[in-house]
């Protein structure tokens, strides 16, 4: 693949069209919205878009107002009624206006004519999945044999413990590739993952599942078994897979998950998410080690993410205006061939 092509409008444009009426994004577990009004967002493309556990179920629609437009939910998490910020309209699970304030006497209307974008959602057992109304693809036919190792995992997952978006100055397909670039690891974070990784990746490729395993260093690995005691059902391996084209979920011995997308928002910006959650276990029963692990872990996890961040707007800075050759893929970076293969196709 040239180099040029992450800065080519067709491309992208292709792409878009492509992944909206194909693909799927994961964006989240149950465990996030347990209580009435729990909802978090993301950003797609030129969208925001809303998940929100209304009483009767979750519901997915574009975080845009019918009435002027305004986003009816401003931050990346939290827990609020339905309600558009500017002028107090409201909505239903189906995404109908429920109530306008004044409504006699500022308006002429019809009401139960006006409905917000809804966006369709599947579940693989606890894991969410969005897609747009217009993909006809169902999620067992997307994950294929993947559907059941992820049920099970999704079972396994008891509480989030945080949720990030970052945005980053590259195109999306750098922030993806960077994700599935087993190489770089044990250089670049230098002290995250190099000291609990043996770069020793396993690959595994099937349609729109991407997934890789690798064994954990000793020293993570005897560092561990202090606190090894509070968990079930523990691996010695690192996990990742990319569920084609945005979105992955990762998991160091099974003591921690962690589900990130890479999303465009337009050629040259992408919007990454990233969720972090602890599986079922004993920790709760001890609130100063649940407290110390989990924090932990985000600390891991952003610290690994600025330093990605750098590395992909470092990369796109150079790369965006060459047109000149393609760059050199090893056998450590394996997944990125398959992407590009994959991507190729569209």
């Amino acid at each position: 693949m040239k180099k040029n092509t992450y800065t080519s409008e067709i491309n992208f444009f292709k792409e878009k069209s492509f992944f909206i009426t194909n693909t799927y994004i994961l964006v989240g577990h149950r465990c996030e919205f347990e209580k009435k009004g729990d909802y978090k967002t993301i950003d797609f493309f030129e969208k925001s878009i809303a998940i929100y556990k209304f009483k009767e179920k979750i519901s997915a629609f574009t975080n845009k107002c019918a009435h002027r437009g305004c986003k009816i939910f401003n931050k990346a998490k939290g827990n609020s009624a339905f309600v558009c910020p500017y002028h107090a309209w409201s909505y239903d699970n189906s995404g109908r206006v429920k109530n306008i304030p004044f409504e006699k006497k500022a308006f002429k209307i019809d009401k139960t004519r006006i409905k917000l974008e809804e966006w369709a959602l599947e579940f693989c057992g606890d894991f969410i999945f969005l897609k747009s109304k217009i993909n006809k693809i169902s999620l067992k036919k997307f994950l294929g044999k993947e559907f059941d190792q992820l049920l099970k995992t999704s079972k396994n997952i008891q509480k989030c413990i945080d949720y990030q978006v970052y945005k980053w100055g590259a195109n999306w397909q750098i922030c993806v590739e960077n994700s599935i670039d087993e190489y770089h690891a044990i250089f670049l974070h230098k002290t995250t993952f190099k000291n609990v990784l043996k770069l020793e990746p396993k690959y595994e490729i099937k349609n729109n599942v991407m997934k890789m395993k690798m064994p954990l260093s000793k020293n993570y690995i005897e560092k561990f078994k202090k606190i090894k005691n509070y968990f079930n059902n523990l691996n010695n391996t690192y996990m990742h897979t990319l569920f084609f084209p945005y979105s992955s979920i990762s998991s160091t011995m099974g003591n921690s998950y962690y589900i990130q997308n890479y999303l465009p928002k337009d050629i040259h910006n992408t919007n990454v998410t990233s969720t972090i959650y602890l599986p079922k276990s004993k920790l709760k029963k001890n609130p100063v080690i649940e407290k110390f692990f989990s924090n932990t872990c985000i600390k891991f996890n952003h610290e690994i993410f600025n330093e990605d961040k750098d590395i992909c707007e470092s990369i796109y800075s150079n790369v965006r205006n060459d047109n000149s050759k393609k760059d050199i893929i090893g056998n450590l970076e394996f997944r990125i061939k398959s992407f590009r293969k994959k991507l190729g196709k569209i």
